[in-house]
Order: structure tokens, then sequence, then C-alpha cells
């Protein structure tokens, strides 16, 4: 949405100018997340945090700091990429109540290149147990 981007960056030139107040220089992310959660035509962003609650059944609407990752990142991955490793990490049981599910777990850089390819095998999970058997082992190791 070229119209949205035009506006944020008019918004931080007019901060880098000084022609903000401090409220309304700290409140510029919240105004453009408002505007964007309510455009008629979605965003990327908004597209992924609809995906996001499809797959999961949660209701997020979107915070700043997954904003911020979607917007850092988004040449890296694109939407459907971050879509498809939501839909990975879901298959991940090694998750289940390990993490809590949120779009800024998913858009951390690291999780959606580690789930992007993610295939939930016996073999993962084998892999997963040997590697916690493995780290348990070297904890109980003596320095001599």
């Amino acid at each position: 949405m070229k119209e949205l981007s035009a506006l944020e960056r008019l918004l931080n030139k007019l901060k880098d100018f000084g022609l903000l107040t401090n409220r309304e220089e700290a409140e510029i992310d919240t105004y453009i997340l408002i505007l964007e959660q309510n455009l008629r035509e979605k965003t990327d962003y908004i597209k992924f945090l609809d995906a996001f609650n499809n797959i999961t059944g949660k209701k997020y609407s979107g915070d700043l700091e997954s904003r911020k990752l979607f917007y850092e990142k988004e040449s890296f991955f694109s939407l459907e990429e971050r879509i498809k490793s939501v839909e990975n990490i879901i298959t991940d049981k090694f998750l289940d109540g390990n993490v809590t599910m949120s779009p800024k777990f998913v858009l951390r850089p690291e999780n959606t290149a580690k789930y992007l390819n993610f295939i939930y095998t016996e073999s993962t999970k084998l892999n997963k147990n040997a590697t916690n058997n493995n780290i348990s082992t070297m904890s109980k190791v003596q320095d001599f």
C-alpha cells in the first residue's frame, strides 16, 4: 500500500524537523497501525494477521512490535512464506505448551527461516529427544 508508506515517511519527516509534539512523535506508530487496521484494501501485514488467525484459531488484531518485525524483514520473506511458516509451526509438536504462539514469535527472522521448510516427522521427534539427552548428558560432565 503505497499511500500508507508515503504517509508514514511524511510523519517521520515532520518528526525529524521537530514539527510534532512529543506526544505526537511517540504515537506515530500507533496512528499508522490504526490506519492500517481500518483500510478498505488490506495491507500484507493485515493479510498475514488474518491468515495467522485462521490457522491458529486466535484473534490477534496487530501490535506495534509484530508490525515492525513484519516490515523490517519484508525483503527477506514474502507474505506466502510467512504464512507457510505459521502452517509449519502448528505441526511442531515440540512447541505445544512450550511457546506462546503469537505473530511476534512467527515474525522473528530466525523462526520464519527455521519453520519455512520444516516438516514434522518421527525422525524430527527423535532428533529433538537426542538433542535434549545430549544437553542433559553434557550438563552432567564435570570439569577436571
